[in-house]
């Protein structure tokens, strides 16, 4: 199954032996509403820098204009995006319109991520990108500074948060680590 925003579009073989045996070849291509939304999904996360719950909320809004992804089997299904979905569609270096080879270790047990340093790209792209290079280049060196996925230093709606921190997530110990807030004796 091709990953959210694009069809498998079906192509004789470039082989005469392979296209006699009726061997097709595929390649992807944009799917509509799918693929703009892929697009808008990396431009707000790019420009107003949006966590990934902010910019579900805001698909969620008009599901006719943004159609939510459906799993394989459609047995899991939401019929909405949620925060995990529109971080699956950042993370996926099919958008940019290249191959990547090597993204997950094969000889490890639980086929385990590898680094980006690790992938090896293809020379060329192979189909039409939905997110430019660049702009996932930088959206994958953000994810990597920095953690989390809430935009702001708002409060966290989460019903079990005590408290929270004005300067959460803006000050940075010399490791590049996040500094925490930190509670003693009531101050």
């Amino acid at each position: 199954k091709p990953c959210y925003g694009y069809r498998a579009k079906k192509y004789r073989h470039p082989n005469p032996v392979k296209a006699e045996k009726g061997i097709t070849k595929t390649r992807l291509e944009p799917d509509g509403k799918q693929a703009s939304t892929v697009t808008l999904i990396a431009k707000w996360r790019y420009h107003e820098q949006l966590g990934f719950d902010t910019i579900a909320e805001r698909l969620n809004a008009d599901l006719t204009e943004h159609p939510p992804p459906v799993p394989n089997g459609g047995k899991r299904t939401r019929g909405a995006w949620s925060k995990s979905s529109v971080a699956d569609v950042l993370k996926n270096p099919k958008y940019t319109g290249y191959q990547v080879y090597n993204r997950r270790a094969r000889r490890s047990r639980n086929g385990a991520n590898n680094p980006p340093e690790k992938w090896v790209w293809s020379a060329e792209p192979a189909h039409e990108p939905l997110i430019p290079k660049w702009m996932f280049d930088e959206l994958t060196a953000r994810r990597e500074s920095k953690r989390g996925s809430r935009d702001g230093a708002g409060e966290n709606p989460h019903p079990a948060t005590k408290r929270t921190s004005l300067l959460r997530g803006r000050v940075l110990c010399v490791c590049q680590r996040r500094m925490l807030g930190h509670r003693h004796r009531g101050q």
